[in-house]
């Protein structure tokens, strides 16, 4: 699984390797173990790769501010579903974020959506997820059916093109 933060205006893909017995993940190709040794009120204990690394930390809704020896970054987390929705606030095709299966189906072809209405649910590492309408429009077409299996970024449902709902039939 991949998220993504920003720290002062440049983006940076985290790839989570492991949870357990230890956090691992991946930042440009390399890996780092990271053991979270808890907190008390704002100060934070951690360990990269058996470093130790002590920090103050505060949130401002999605945003955190971390200082480090005389150091400030401000760091966001970048929800996935939220980012995917901005890039195809215009497309046709509803994709899965990530692997998984289709728990449940609420609307059939032909139905009309209205944008951030949910289409059909997936579940992924016992994670429920609703899969929304990123436009609103008509459904053209379920991809997948319930209890079906899918890769990340597979096409889930489609909707009828813009152009095409547009349109009147000509005689």
């Amino acid at each position: 699984m991949t998220v993504r933060f920003v720290v002062e205006d440049k983006e940076y893909p985290v790839d989570i390797i492991a949870r357990t017995p230890v956090l691992v993940v991946a930042i440009d190709g390399r890996q780092y173990e990271v053991v979270d040794h808890g907190a008390h009120k704002n100060r934070r204990k951690i360990e990269i790769n058996g470093q130790a690394h002590d920090f103050m930390l505060a949130h401002d809704g999605n945003i955190a501010h971390l200082k480090s020896k005389n150091r400030s970054w401000t760091v966001s987390l970048l929800d996935p579903r939220q980012a995917t929705e901005q890039t195809a606030a215009n497309s046709d095709e509803i994709r899965a974020p990530m692997p998984g299966v289709v728990v449940s189906i609420a609307k059939k072809e032909g139905d009309t959506v209205a944008r951030g209405e949910t289409v059909l649910t997936i579940e992924s590492m016992k994670l429920q997820t609703n899969l929304t309408a990123l436009r609103d429009g008509v459904i053209g077409k379920i991809h997948k059916p319930q209890d079906a299996l899918f890769d990340k970024g597979e096409v889930i449902a489609s909707l009828v093109p813009e152009t095409s709902q547009n349109s009147s039939p000509t005689e």
